[in-house]
């Protein structure tokens, strides 16, 4: 999955909420309680949205991690393959989702 959009469309709301609270702070002499308001609610969501982002970066680094273990134990010669209900009942199923593994993990030796 790509995350790249989602991140440049977090970026850029950040942004847009850095300005908007500079511009609000630089108000904020005669704000209204309704003004402040809003600006602690988008001081919340800012916050929030860089959680978001934190969060994103560990699950990215945590899949880069386990596709580099899989990556390895593919040159190690292990096979692993996930065997579900539907493959145990239907043998042919469970022989081809076989065979591909087995493709997969030679081309990863080549």
């Amino acid at each position: 999955l790509d995350f790249a959009p989602i991140g440049k469309a977090i970026d850029g709301l950040r942004k847009d909420l850095t300005k908007a609270k500079a511009k609000a702070d630089e108000d904020s002499a005669d704000s209204s309680p309704k003004l402040r308001s809003v600006l602690h609610e988008l001081e919340m969501m800012h916050s929030t949205l860089a959680t978001l982002k934190d969060l994103a970066a560990a699950q990215r680094d945590h899949l880069d991690g386990a596709r580099k273990l899989l990556d390895e134990r593919a040159r190690q010669g292990n096979v692993e393959i996930e065997v579900t209900q539907e493959l145990l009942a239907n043998e042919s199923a469970f022989l081809e989702h076989f065979h591909e593994a087995l493709a997969k993990a030679r081309e990863g030796k080549k």
